[in-house]
């Protein structure tokens, strides 16, 4: 309409289609501000439960102290040195589908671990796994007094779809892998050095992948120990031992060292072979 103004519904309706992009490239899928629908807009809430074994009832056993930190809650035990159990820590983690979310988070987990010094780090660890969805995740193997860890662990749908133990067959030593088949690589993501019975059997300096490593001094009874350390984002993988009576151990699940301001021991646990 030239040479004359446009009526003023003709002016909403053209400023409503120039909006219409911007507002559907700012929601998602079609999803818009005043959309107060289920699916556009609640959350989904994942409830979960930290315990000291594969029964989510289960209290928590540490030597020294123990520190967990998750979307919803924070526990801190007190400091003693003859070491405590405590209830199961229950969490929720909230996530959104409809904005591309998932429910993959991390939890922060301290045991033993008082200071970068070293000088008061160090106790036993007691098995740790979390609980969701009717599935578990294996986090923390048992390991003897002189352990301690400060690490992020990565949860998420896939670790609750994998093996948490296993059989094996044909093997008649001792060694260490990154899955439960006993085959699978060992993606290292730090400076780690690994003894038996007080002696290095494997060290690096650096991040690599590693083929299964044989521990052909091990004998039941022994020590293993893993000592990792490294700045953030230093990493360990999922870490499986496999014994000579065919037995898959999950000792660790995949962890990360936790504070961008620490670049020491982030894991240091010894564990007593079977």
């Amino acid at each position: 309409m030239i040479g004359k103004l446009m009526p003023h519904r003709a002016i909403r309706l053209l400023g409503l289609m120039a909006m219409t992009p911007l507002l559907i490239g700012h929601g998602v899928g079609g999803c818009f501000p005043w959309d107060d629908s289920l699916s556009c807009s609640d959350p989904v809430i994942q409830n979960y439960v930290i315990s000291g074994s594969v029964d989510p009832g289960s209290s928590i056993n540490f030597g020294y102290n123990l520190n967990v930190q998750t979307p919803s809650v924070g526990y801190t035990s007190p400091i003693g040195v003859a070491g405590g159990s405590v209830p199961p820590v229950a969490y929720h983690n909230s996530y959104n589908p409809r904005l591309g979310e998932s429910s993959s988070h991390n939890i922060f987990v301290n045991v033993n671990f008082v200071g970068a010094d070293n000088v008061l780090n160090g106790g036993a660890i007691g098995e740790m796994w979390v609980h969701s969805i009717g599935k578990s995740i294996k986090l923390i193997h048992p390991a003897a007094n002189a352990s301690y860890l400060s690490v992020s662990f990565a949860i998420n749908d896939q670790g609750f779809n994998l093996p948490q133990s296993s059989t094996m067959t044909g093997t008649s030593s001792y060694s260490l892998s990154g899955g439960s088949t006993g085959s699978e690589v060992l993606e290292i993501g730090s400076p780690i050095v690994i003894y038996v019975n007080d002696v290095i059997i494997y060290t690096q300096d650096a991040a690599e992948v590693t083929p299964p490593i044989a521990l052909t001094t091990a004998i039941p009874g022994g020590v293993l120990r893993i000592v990792a350390r490294g700045a953030y984002p230093s990493s360990l993988p999922s870490i499986w031992l496999h014994t000579p009576d065919r037995n898959g151990i999950k000792l660790s699940h995949a962890a990360q060292n936790r504070n961008e301001n620490f670049a020491g021991v982030f894991f240091d646990v010894w564990y007593v072979l079977q």
